[in-house]
C-alpha cells in the first residue's frame, strides 16, 4: 500500500503491507532524502533539519570534531553518549523483552498449527486446542494472528519485521517487568558505570598493481572523552604510551605487543612491554578434537612464542623454583614441556626450543613512528608457508557440525513431532523462520523416501574434506594501534584486502 503522511508541513510517503515485510518512508527537506522503517526516525529527521535538538549542537560532538576534524571519509560514525543511554530506557528494554516473548508466542502457534494440520497424535499431549486469549500480552494486548499464509503479533507485525522499539509506546508495565529492568540497570551501573560517545572514520582506496589490486581499508576510531577512572581495571592495565618497539621479525606472520602498567602481572615492577610472536610454519595438531589433551598438544605444537622486556619478575617467581635450573645452552624447563631463556634485557618463552634460538639472536628495540601501548599485525597468510590452513581446519570442523547438527535436527523432529518426513524441512523452516544451508555446499536430501524408514543427509556430509575460510578469499594483511592519553582513547587499524 502507497499512502502519505504529514509531519508538519511536510509530507512523507510511506510504502508498506499489513503484516510489516515493507515498511518504507521515504522524506526530503533541502535536498536531503531520508529513507527509513521508522516513524519515529522520519519526525527526529525533520526536526533537526529545523536546528531543533540536532547533533551540530551537541558539546560532545563538538568536541570530538576538535579532535578530528571533518574530512573527506567513506563513512562516517557517531555514537553519542544520548544513543547508549536511549538503548538503556525503560521503554526500550521492556519493549525488547515484550518482542522475545511475542516471537516465542507466534513460534508457539507454528508449532501447534503445524500438529493440526499433520493431525499429530502428539497434539493431543500438548494440548492443541485455541490460544487467542492466554497468549494475548496482559498489558499492551497484543498475541498472534493467523492468516490464511503467515503467523504475525497483532502489535509489531511478521517476524523478522517486527515494527521498530521507538515507533510502539509503552505506557504501562507489569510488576515482574520493572522488577527485571531494575536489575538490569543495576548490573550495567556495576560493569559500566560511564558510557562514553564514540566516533568511527573509515576511508577506502586501491594500491598496488592494475592487474591485481588491493584495497587499503584504514579505520579510525575514538572514544571521547574517555574516562579512565572510570572504566576501573580495564583502563588501569595499560603502561604509558611510547615509540618504543620490540622490532618486528620477518619470520612472524603474527605479532603483538603491548605496554603494561606497573605492578598489572610484576607488583612493584615498572612498565612492561609483553610481545607474542607466531613464526611462518606450517601447522601441526589437530583442530577437530576438542578434548583438553588435543588442546594442549595444540598449543605445545604451534609456532608461538611469548616475551618481555625488560625481563619480568613474574617468570621469576615460579612456586618451590621450579624452572630454575638453566643449562648450558641458557634454557630452563618448565611443567608441561614449557622452555624460557633470555638475553640482554628479554625473557623468552615457549614449548619450542629450537624456535627460542632462532628468535633470541634476533630481539631489538627500535623506535615506531608514533606512540601507542597495543599493537597488532598480521601479515598476508596467503603468501606464506602458515597460510589459511588453522582457519580452513576450524571452518571445516564447524561446518561439519553445523551440517550434523541440522541433520539431526530434520530426522529427530521429524520424528518427535510425528510429521511426513517429505515435509520435514519446509516444515522446521517455518516453524523456526529460517533457512537450513548445508555449510558443506551440499543439499539436504531424503534418502529412502518410501521406505518404512526414511532419513535427511546432507548430500556433501561424505564428501567435502576442507572448506576454505571467508576470510581466506579476500584478507591480506592487518596493521592495528592503541592509545589512550589524558581523556582520549584512540584505536587506528588499516586492513588490506582482496577485491572478488
Amino acid at each position: 500500500t502507497l499512502s502519505t503522511e504529514k509531519f508538519g508541513d511536510i509530507t512523507v510517503t510511506l510504502l508498506s503491507t499489513a503484516d510489516n515485510r515493507l515498511r518504507s518512508f521515504y522524506a526530503e527537506i533541502d535536498g536531503y532524502h531520508f529513507v527509513t522503517n521508522s516513524r519515529y526516525l522520519v519526525r527526529r529527521f525533520l526536526e533537526a533539519a529545523k536546528g531543533e535538538d540536532n547533533l551540530a549542537t551537541s558539546k560532545e560532538f563538538q568536541y570530538a570534531r576538535s579532535v578530528q576534524p571533518e574530512e573527506a571519509s567513506t563513512l562516517f560514525v557517531y555514537l553519542s553518549e544520548s544513543f547508549f543511554h536511549n538503548l538503556l530506557t525503560p521503554h526500550y528494554q521492556i519493549e525488547l523483552r515484550r518482542r522475545l516473548g511475542a516471537n516465542a508466542k507466534t513460534q508457539l502457534t507454528h508449532l501447534e498449527k503445524l500438529l493440526t494440520e499433520n493431525r499429530s497424535s502428539l497434539g493431543q499431549f500438548l494440548d492443541v486446542r485455541d490460544r487467542s486469549k492466554e497468549l494475548l500480552h496482559p498489558i499492551d494486548q497484543s498475541g498472534p494472528i493467523v492468516s490464511t499464509d503467515a503467523i504475525y503479533d497483532s502489535l509489531r507485525g511478521r517476524r523478522g519485521y517486527f515494527t521498530p522499539i521507538p515507533d510502539l509506546e509503552v505506557t504501562k508495565v507489569s510488576t515482574e517487568e520493572l522488577e527485571e529492568y531494575v536489575t538490569f540497570v543495576q548490573k550495567v551501573q556495576g560493569e559500566w558505570p560511564t558510557l562514553a560517545p564514540i566516533m568511527l572514520t573509515v576511508n577506502r582506496r586501491s594500491i598496488g598493481a592494475t592487474e591485481t589490486p588491493l584495497e587499503e581499508i584504514y579505520f579510525n576510531a575514538w572514544m571521547l572523552p574517555f574516562n579512565r577512572e572510570k572504566y576501573g581495571d580495564y583502563a588501569a592495565m595499560l603502561g604509558r604510551p611510547t615509540t618504543r618497539i620490540v622490532a618486528p621479525r620477518s619470520g612472524d606472520v603474527v605479532s603483538f605487543q603491548a605496554v603494561l602498567a606497573e605492578g598489572v602481572l610484576a607488583p612493584g615492577r615498572q612498565n612492561y612491554h609483553y610481545f607474542v610472536g607466531m613464526t611462518d610454519q606450517s601447522p601441526i595438531g589437530n583442530l577437530q578434537n576438542k578434548s583438553l589433551i588435543s588442546t594442549y598438544r595444540l598449543l605445545r605444537d604451534s609456532p608461538v612464542y611469548l616475551g618481555a622486556w625488560p625481563k619480568p619478575g613474574l617468570l621469576d617467581h615460579l612456586p618451590l623454583g621450579i624452572g630454575n635450573n638453566i643449562d648450558y645452552e641458557g634454557f630452563s624447563r618448565y611443567p608441561l614441556g614449557l622452555w624460557r631463556t633470555e638475553v640482554g634485557p628479554f625473557s623468552l618463552v615457549s614449548f619450542d626450543r629450537e624456535l627460542l634460538k632462532i628468535v633470541r639472536p634476533q630481539l631489538a628495540i627500535t623506535e615506531a613512528p608514533t606512540e601507542a601501548q597495543a599493537r597488532l599485525e598480521i601479515k598476508d597468510l596467503s603468501a606464506t608457508e602458515t597460510g589459511f590452513a588453522w582457519l580452513d581446519s576450524l571452518n571445516y570442523t564447524r561446518a561439519v557440525e553445523t551440517t550434523r547438527g541440522n541433520e539431526a535436527l530434520l530426522n529427530s523432529l521429524a520424528n518427535q513431532l510425528q510429521l511426513d518426513a517429505k515435509e520435514a524441512k519446509s516444515a522446521i523452516e517455518t516453524l523456526l523462520d529460517t533457512n537450513l544451508i548445508c555449510p558443506l555446499g551440499g543439499e539436504y536430501r531424503l534418502n529412502n523416501p518410501d521406505s518404512a524408514y526414511p532419513f535427511w543427509t546432507s548430500s556433501h556430509s561424505q564428501k567435502a574434506k576442507v572448506v576454505a575460510s571467508p576470510a581466506s578469499l579476500w584478507f591480506r594483511g592487518l596493521r592495528a594501534e592503541l592509545i589512550h592519553e589524558n581523556d582520549r582513547l584512540n584505536i587506528q587499524a588499516t586492513l588490506l584486502m582482496q577485491p572478488k
